[in-house]
């Protein structure tokens, strides 16, 4: 899962906010999802999708899918982190 996040001391939050904000439009989130690949949450940068992407099952598996899911909480040492 990826998130964003505002440190607590982070210097700029005002700009920071606004990044996020700027990030979260449809039309960005809708480019920033057909160009790294990955699925959006955002309905409404969804909708703006290429039908081809918006329907990839990869992308956005099923309900039923979904519902027999599992979340990893842990992945031991293949986190990837240093």
């Amino acid at each position: 899962m990826d998130n964003l996040a505002i440190p607590a001391n982070a210097k700029n939050k005002a700009g920071a906010l606004k990044l996020i904000n700027f990030l979260l439009h449809p039309d960005v989130t809708a480019k920033v999802a057909e160009t790294i690949g990955y699925p959006t949450p955002n309905l409404a940068a969804k909708a703006l999708l290429p039908k081809a992407v918006a329907n990839d099952a990869s992308l956005y598996p099923p309900d039923e899918v979904i519902k027999n899911g599992e979340w990893q909480n842990d992945v031991g040492d293949d986190s990837g982190a240093v």
